[in-house]
């Protein structure tokens, strides 16, 4: 059950590009947050976690990567939660377009697949 999406807004109004994936896990959100904080190629930035009723989670993590290919920095936002018996995770990217025709050369997708390759093992 993946799922990519891909959002380019126009250069007149925006330079950013943003790719979301969509997947389940056999693992709960904090091993998830776990296996990636620890494996990671990047710098964590930031995390948001709420612990709701029942046992369930959300947690919301960002971090940056940068690439010398586009000379910028690239964010992927992690939002990982149990709310529905399953472990979904949402990957989202954004910043990863730079110059005057905003090429991503790839960068998007890069920190998409960094991250996945990390929960491979888990995606069902």
């Amino acid at each position: 059950n993946c799922a990519q999406n891909t959002y380019f807004c126009p250069p007149l109004f925006s330079f950013y590009f943003l790719v979301w994936y969509n997947f389940n896990v056999s693992i709960s959100p904090s091993q998830v947050v776990e296996l990636v904080n620890d494996k990671f190629q990047g710098s964590f930035l930031d995390t948001e976690f709420y612990k709701l009723e029942n046992d369930k989670s959300i947690y919301i993590n960002i971090y940056e990567k940068y690439f010398f290919r586009t000379n910028s920095n690239g964010a992927v936002i992690l939002i990982c939660d149990d709310t529905t018996n399953i472990t979904k995770v949402k990957l989202i990217t954004s910043g990863t377009k730079s110059g005057l025709a905003s090429m991503d050369l790839g960068a998007a997708n890069n920190l998409i697949s960094s991250v996945r390759e990390i929960l491979e093992n888990y995606i069902i």
